[in-house]
């Protein structure tokens, strides 16, 4: 049955007692999503991939799938579903771009159907976008005609069998034509013919495949320094202007299995910038095994081969199989395709193992970065630094409003017009009971922070207990011009948006690192060089899943917000965010079926992560109470204020009344405590299982969501702000100095760590293996060498403090 339906674009569900199988079929390959997924993700087994597929194909959401759908798949953790959502997107651009190739392949060989079968086939079974040009490349689906298509056009097809067959010479003046004029260019036509035929047939590519799978092969990697160097007119990077940030690989040699990921990348920029150049060397035996087995194939059935085909196989390995296998090891499924002159292939491997290492870094980076715990509760200081123009302030209330701006400067501290303004800055404080200060670390922060420090030892914002934090500042300036930022913040001067952004982030990360581009937020490695469409969906992801998981407060949450939780996006988040601005507070839920655009699945996938919470309303109407026709979008419902997601509000409900309770009732801390005394008594827990056929996953997701009712942010376990009263400098620093520091950034090579001096000290990464990391953690280290003249810090670690993530 399923062979049968491989053609007719469909999905087959079979339901055997306990058993689901699911198979999903396509009218481009002959392989399912499953499959493709089980063959990539080792660790899970074969149903669990095929009800991930089962679930994507469906349009659910991963924070869904990870949140309400585990008892499906078996619990897998977020990191692998995360990955089988990019294998399951990867499937289809392979699905639809077998579906593309078999179509042009279709017109070109319309009569020759058996060719055309078997090359269909081929295409059909083909699983990377590698393997499909592969097949393309064999057929001419190209525009643009290669020598080898010149050839074929001119007849030359026809002598160069003969030649492969027999070994014997023929008559090259015969097969002279307008593109090849003469017999030495027939004689190339040829050979580029036959030295095509030897590349693609079987025994040619399976020894390719064998080199390629050689692990250990000796394959060398020189860089050298390109001493003319060409401009670079569209250059604004000063480090893409600066040579000696490639120092280091101005004389470099090592085999490629040896490489680093950050190094290919570092020299991959260091190429496209012109400061360096790369020669790949591969083993001179290959070569030779490479000779060897085409000869063996075309000596078959003749006594000797001949010199034109001596020469093509000369230039098949010269022209096609040594840039191939070069380009195949260095470049990934970047769709590089090698115009060989004869014809075109796509190549890959490890500047794509490089990439998806620093797609990885940047996706744990930014994780972190989002999830640092909120300070909560109190109002915020934000000070971006700066000389000439000064220290722009801003003060923010607890909710994020901006309460005042302003400006100190740091030169000339001791004139009377900077004392004035320190004092209203100091009064401002004073007023708003502000404790806490929010130091950019751009320009001029080392200075800010000594202005600072000092200001808290005279005690100068007596008596308030003042310390203060530093905050990266990256991506703050590109914001405060952004329409984001406009939109934000509309009445104020841009040149203090930055300072509210500073401000903001330490008062909820979260809700403030989504309005900046993820490639300004300095974490990561080499995030400037990765593809745009996938460092985005590797971004929006993240964002996806960090909000959703936080929850979203449905009443006071901004469109930015909004728009990354499960299900929504922009125009859906504007349409929420009218709809409140319009009507008012929701209320609850199931008024979100109200607004045009979103449907039963749109609503099914987005609320079990929004919040309402009923003692934030303005009149609390219990459930039952209103007379109205649409009663239920009016009243109130306490667990609106939960994840329990409203598909298991009539478990919940069960629950209740099995302790004579109601939803309501859960706003009161004894009800609560009820609930969860029910939960902790294993014998009554299955009881009620059993009587209400619930499992107990869902019964004890339920009675934890209760426990936890109106503190249930996962960031408070998460790694929160470090607030000091003193500073470090960069000239007090020696080596074995011990300090306390903050993780900045993570990356394979090492970690970045601020100890307080205006320059992230580097804890390499032979220091850290092993110990597991954290963006905004705490560590004290030690400093073990210094140099002044490039301003740089090597650290060793000491001591880890606790990370819950």
């Amino acid at each position: 049955l399923f062979k049968q339906s491989l053609n007719l674009n469909f999905i087959l569900f079979l339901n055997f007692s306990d058993v689901f199988i699911y198979i999903m079929a396509t009218k481009n390959v002959n392989w399912t999503y499953g499959e493709f997924l089980s063959e990539n993700v080792p660790e899970l087994k074969v149903w669990q991939c095929h009800e991930v597929v089962k679930l994507l194909h469906e349009q659910n959401t991963l924070p869904f799938i990870a949140r309400y759908r585990q008892q499906n798949i078996g619990n897998i953790d977020v990191s692998v579903l995360r990955q089988c959502f990019m294998l399951y997107e990867k499937a289809k651009k392979i699905d639809k771009t077998v579906g593309s190739a078999v179509k042009s392949l279709q017109e070109k060989h319309k009569g020759d159907q058996a060719t055309s079968a078997s090359l269909i086939d081929e295409l059909k079974s083909a699983k990377s976008i590698e393997d499909v040009n592969l097949v393309k490349s064999k057929c001419g689906v190209h525009s643009k005609l290669t020598s080898y298509e010149q050839a074929i056009e001119a007849g030359l097809k026809e002598p160069a069998i003969f030649i492969m067959n027999s070994g014997k010479p023929v008559d090259l003046l015969k097969y002279t034509s307008s593109n090849f004029p003469n017999k030495l260019s027939v004689k190339e036509g040829i050979i580029d013919i036959i030295a095509k035929e030897i590349w693609m047939q079987d025994e040619t590519q399976n020894f390719i495949k064998e080199l390629l799978s050689q692990k250990d092969a000796n394959v060398r990697v020189e860089v050298k320094r390109i001493a003319k160097r060409r401009s670079l007119v569209n250059s604004k990077d000063a480090k893409m202007k600066n040579s000696e940030n490639f120092a280091a690989y101005f004389d470099f040699c090592k085999y490629l299995k040896a490489i680093k990921a950050h190094q290919i990348l570092a020299i991959n920029r260091g190429v496209s910038c012109a400061f360096l150049k790369k020669i790949i060397t591969l083993p001179l035996k290959w070569k030779a095994q490479f000779v060897t087995v085409c000869q063996e194939k075309l000596r078959k059935g003749k006594k000797a081969i001949s010199e034109i085909e001596r020469n093509a196989i000369e230039k098949c390995f010269s022209e096609i199989a040594d840039k191939y296998l070069c380009r195949y090891l260095w470049y990934s499924a970047l769709s590089f395709s090698i115009n060989f002159k004869l014809f075109r292939v796509d190549v890959n491997n490890a500047t794509r193992v490089a990439e998806m290492e620093a797609l990885e870094c940047f996706s744990r980076n930014l994780k972190d970065m989002l999830l640092v715990k909120p300070l909560k509760g109190c109002s915020i200081l934000g000070i971006d630094p700066g000389f000439s123009a000064g220290c722009k302030y801003a003060m923010i209330s607890s909710t994020g409003d901006v309460i005042d701006t302003g400006k100190i400067f740091l030169r000339n501290p001791s004139q009377k017009e900077n004392q004035a303004l320190m004092k209203k800055l100091c009064n401002l404080m004073v007023q708003a009971r502000c404790e806490n200060i929010a130091i950019g670390n751009g320009t001029g922060s080392q200075q800010a922070q000594q202005l600072i420090s000092d200001l808290i030892k005279s005690n100068f914002f007596a008596p308030l207990s003042v310390k203060f934090c530093i905050v990266s500042e990256a991506g703050s300036s590109q914001y405060s011009i952004s329409k984001v930022g406009c939109d934000d913040l509309p009445g104020l001067d841009p040149i203090y948006r930055s300072a509210v952004s500073i401000a903001r982030r330490v008062l909820d990360p979260l809700s403030e690192y989504i309005k900046i581009d993820p490639k300004h937020v300095g974490i990561g490695m080499y995030q400037h060089d990765l593809a745009k469409t996938e460092l985005a969906a590797v971004r929006d992801s993240v964002f996806e899943e960090c909000v959703s998981f936080v929850g979203v407060n449905l009443n006071t949450c901004s469109s930015q917000l909004l728009q990354h939780v499960s299900g929504l996006g922009k125009q859906k988040a504007e349409a929420i965010i009218k709809h409140r601005a319009k009507l008012g507070q929701f209320r609850n839920r199931k008024q979100l079926l109200q607004i045009n655009g979103i449907g039963q699945h749109v609503y099914k996938m987005c609320c079990g992560f929004l919040r309402i919470y009923a003692t934030e309303l303005n009149e609390q109407r219990q459930i039952g109470t209103s007379n109205k026709k649409d009663s239920k979008y009016m009243d109130i419902d306490a667990l609106d204020a939960t994840s329990i997601h409203p598909e298991t509000y009539e478990i919940v409900d069960k629950l209740l009344n099995h302790l004579k309770l109601s939803r309501m009732d859960l706003l009161r801390a004894e009800a609560r405590d009820a609930v969860v005394r029910f939960g902790k008594n294993e014998e009554n827990l299955a009881k009620f299982s059993g009587n209400y056929h619930v499992d107990m996953d869902t019964l004890n997701f339920i009675i934890s969501n209760i426990e936890k009712y109106g503190n249930d942010d996962i960031r408070d376990d998460f790694n929160g702000w470090t607030f000091i009263e003193s500073v470090n400098t960069f000239d007090n620093l020696s080596v074995g100095s011990v300090l306390i520091g903050t993780v900045r950034n993570i990356a394979t090579f090492g970690a970045f760590v601020d100890i307080g001096v205006g320059v992230d000290g580097m804890l390499n990464s032979n220091a850290i293996e092993g110990i597991p990391l954290h963006i905004n953690q705490q560590v004290r280290v030690s400093v073990c060498k210094i140099d002044e003249e490039r301003k740089r810090i090597s650290l060793r670690l000491v001591h880890t403090f606790q990370s819950t993530i």
